[in-house]
């Protein structure tokens, strides 16, 4: 660019403080745009982990710290505003791309493993366009100086404004543009929408390169428009009956040619079930409905039910004639794949859309059973399993009430230490804690498989001792073809056993131990069978 076009820019952008105003909002919405989107490309990768959150945020910081630093060494060597309109319309185009880097990131990073990987796709990810963000404020501010600004006046409006930016686009894209048109899409508009303001200045500004830059743009746009546009990858034989992407989770529901349907989030299995019979393969499902049909007879009893997913356990709950069930899950999604995909039949349930903690800390009512059903991908989240939380939850049971937890673990009780500290915390909120023998084969699953580190185990809490009724009529017809389930009612005493917690403290809110003593179980799942 010639000092002359420099000069006529500089002369009119004196007289321009709504267009610098306008070019540092769409600066910070762009920013937390980017570091917003960044981090839903890389969940279906890596989950939804504190490591990928911690690795973003340092990335963020990493990188607004390199861009503030480039940007005030440029205005020491007079670079001009233009030069923040050019990183704005780069940083765009970066946006529009990152879908396609965030899907090779993933297929690259996973094999240097979880915390590594986080660490290296946060960096191709973020790096680059936040650092291209990060130069474009200390320009604005010198231009405002020189426009006759105080330099303190200047810098407080600028970040002032950028910062508002940054506020629209959290919610803009959090709330509304990704659950609505989902993350790639998402990333396009917004990569669009600020491409446009910056073009369109440099080109009534008279910079006879800007059209050239908007050509290149739209060949840009629309290979990502043409690239993104097929269909995703499935498993092989799958067909994919339904999929989303949220920033709650990408969700994908799929149909193979035995009949079975699958529910996967972050591609990993939530439900699945045979979708002629309804029948849930997840042996869980049945081992806790056996013992709820087993100790509440009265089917008028409130049922809590703290997590959906395909809706297995209500399909349970509601053949086995329950009338009063309430559903909580914080995904709205849920509800809408459980009843068109799962079978589970409109209005034989309540379903909130509600984060279980929540709910229980501002509800008054009294539930005869509670069971926590929750997952985000291999992930528990860890606010419901904490000594407070237990507390909770005694507070909402009625005085013969009972909770059932369905807890992820290792198989192996000497390496299970989630387990242990959650039953102390039972413990802890006077709930007389009752630990189920497993209801697999003994010695049939390998340590190498997937079943072995991420295992289902089914925990009981109750108040007062509770009564096991022995007659198998009463269960439910799937249930009654599982030999584990039928001895459950049977032989209740000879199905629990001991698992010696005392000497395990409950897990707290204060530390988040749950997550760091299940990032083991993370990494080999993500590393090894999620490639």
């Amino acid at each position: 660019m010639s000092k002359l076009f420099y000069k006529e820019v500089e002369e009119k952008v004196k007289s321009w403080e709504r267009n610098i105003f306008i070019l540092a909002f769409v600066e910070g919405l762009l920013l937390m745009s980017v570091e917003l989107l960044g981090s839903r490309f890389l969940t279906p990768y890596f989950g939804s982990t504190l490591y990928v959150i911690t690795s973003i945020l340092g990335i963020t910081l990493l990188s607004l710290l390199t861009g503030y630093f480039i940007g005030s060494e440029l205005v020491l060597r007079k670079v001009k505003v233009p030069t923040a309109f050019i990183a704005l319309m780069v940083a765009s185009c970066y946006l529009c791309v990152s879908p396609l880097i965030g899907a090779k990131i993933g297929a690259i990073g996973l094999s240097w493993g979880m915390i590594t990987g986080c660490i290296f796709g946060s960096l191709l990810l973020l790096f680059i366009p936040i650092v291209l963000l990060g130069l474009i404020s200390p320009i604005l501010v010198q231009a405002m100086n020189e426009a006759g600004l105080v330099a303190g006046t200047s810098a407080g409006r600028i970040y002032t404004i950028s910062t508002i930016g940054g506020f629209v686009g959290t919610f803009l894209t959090g709330l509304y543009l990704i659950p609505t048109f989902g993350t790639k899409m998402t990333a396009l508009m917004i990569g669009c929408a600020s491409f446009i303001f910056p073009a369109y200045l440099l080109t009534i500004l008279g910079f006879k390169k800007g059209n050239l830059y908007f050509l290149v743009f739209m060949l840009v746009l629309l290979s990502v428009l043409g690239i993104s546009s097929k269909p995703l990858p499935s498993p092989v034989n799958s067909k994919v009956l339904y999929q989303s992407d949220d920033v709650l989770g990408f969700l994908q529901v799929l149909e193979y040619p035995n009949g079975s349907r699958v529910l996967k989030s972050n591609r990993t299995n939530q439900s699945v079930i045979d979708f002629q019979s309804g029948v849930s393969y997840l042996l869980y499902t049945h081992a806790i409905a056996s013992i709820v049909t087993g100790t509440i007879t009265d089917k008028n009893a409130n049922i809590l039910l703290i997590g959906m997913a395909g809706g297995s356990l209500v399909r349970e709950f509601v053949n086995a004639g329950y009338k009063n069930i309430t559903v909580l899950d914080n995904d709205r999604r849920m509800n809408y794949i459980a009843e068109n995909y799962f079978g589970v039949t409109p209005g034989s349930y309540s379903f909130l859309e509600e984060d279980g903690r929540r709910y229980l800390n501002s509800s008054h009512k009294k539930f005869d059973l509670i069971v926590l059903d929750v997952s985000n991908a291999e992930q528990q989240p860890y606010h419901l399993f904490t000594k407070e939380a237990f507390q909770s939850i005694a507070k909402s049971l009625s005085e013969n009430g009972i909770v059932i937890v369905n807890l992820v673990d290792f198989l192996e009780e000497s390496k299970a230490t989630i387990t242990k500290r959650v039953l102390a915390g039972m413990n802890f909120a006077n709930l007389n804690p009752i630990y189920f023998k497993d209801f697999y084969k003994p010695n049939s699953i390998p340590t190498t498989e997937l079943d072995y580190f991420a295992h289902e185990k089914i925990l009981l809490g109750c108040k007062s001792a509770i009564a096991m009724d022995q007659d198998t009529t009463t269960l439910n017809e799937c249930c009654s073809w599982m030999p584990f389930a039928v001895n459950l009612r049977k032989n209740y005493k000879n199905s629990t056993q001991t698992l010696s917690f005392t000497n395990h403290l409950p897990f707290n809110d204060d530390t988040p131990d749950m997550e760091v003593l299940s990032f083991e179980r993370s990494n080999l799942l993500r590393t090894s069978f999620l490639k």
